[in-house]
């Protein structure tokens, strides 16, 4: 059966039973349906928000905040509208007809393809970090092609004017680790590219090599080993890539070292990887 959500703004209808028009059914911290706007007659994206999620943020500061950081490049996805029906949030936006990089992937698209989407991704992001916002959730289901490359989801973004604190949310295989390890004052430029980077090794490779069935064992291969070589990646990109996603080994699981020991091999980190997405972007150039 159709809901109807009713908000200042608008009608939103969208059917959760519909597997036509489900993006993401049963996720851990939202579900995501394909609806319209009854006045306008536009799909849009119904964001249902799990009681896990409300439960970790203070959700409509989040989502204000994230509605104002897509305006800062159109290729950032737009939040249109807010709703709360009792427990239960919802978010409203923009549809943008098109495919994830992830569905992307499983077409086995050539090298440039996937080149000329990672610096599309660039230059997005680029327009955040000027104003010292990370989007902090770089991976493949939230870069969408569709007229153009998009990227997609600021629920997780850190500003480093605002913010003091960042989500324990964050994407296994791709984050940095001072995303995994909810260390905010490490996170800069480089911990978007860290991920962007993931995503490329990803898409040429075929594989995520941090990948396991056991994510505390996932973790501690994130956290401390090097992208290893691979026969479909020149030695000169996996030179940029290892640059990109540099990390240096805790030696021991973090929660054995002190903060101190931490916060040392976390800005060795930071040290070692590109500074911005310019020079990300340089370094990427010759390679393809």
């Amino acid at each position: 059966m159709a809901q109807v959500l009713t908000t200042n703004q608008s009608q939103y209808i969208f059917d959760a039973n519909n597997q036509a028009l489900t993006l993401k059914h049963s996720g851990k911290f939202s579900c995501v349906y394909i609806g319209m706007d009854v006045e306008s007659k536009q799909q849009v994206v119904v964001k249902m928000l799990t009681p896990e999620y409300v439960s970790h943020t203070q959700s409509l500061q989040v989502h204000l905040k994230e509605a104002s950081y897509a305006l800062l490049h159109p290729r950032l996805q737009k939040t249109i509208d807010y709703f709360v029906d009792d427990d239960t949030h919802y978010l409203i936006k923009e549809y943008i007809p098109g495919q994830t990089l992830r569905q992307s992937m499983a077409q086995k698209q050539q090298p440039a393809y996937y080149y000329k989407i990672i610096v599309d991704v660039l230059e997005v992001l680029n327009s955040l970090h000027r104003h010292q916002i990370f989007h902090c959730d770089i991976k493949p289901e939230n870069i969408l092609m569709g007229n153009q490359v998009y990227v997609l989801d600021l629920g997780l973004a850190f500003n480093r004017d605002v913010d003091t604190h960042c989500q324990s949310n964050f994407a296994l295989g791709y984050a940095a680790p001072e995303l995994m390890l909810q260390q905010p004052s490490f996170i800069n430029a480089g911990t978007d590219v860290f991920a962007l980077a993931m995503c490329l090794y990803h898409c040429l490779t075929g594989s995520n090599p941090f990948f396991h069935q056991h994510p505390v064992y996932a973790m501690q291969l994130q956290l401390n080993l090097p992208l290893p070589p691979h026969k479909k990646i020149n030695k000169n990109l996996l030179a940029v890539l290892h640059k990109a996603t540099y990390r240096q080994s805790f030696g021991r699981p973090p929660h054995q070292l002190t903060a101190a020991a931490i916060n040392e091999v976390l800005q060795i980190n930071n040290q070692k990887r590109y500074q911005s997405v310019e020079e990300f972007t340089a370094a990427l150039l010759p390679c393809f």
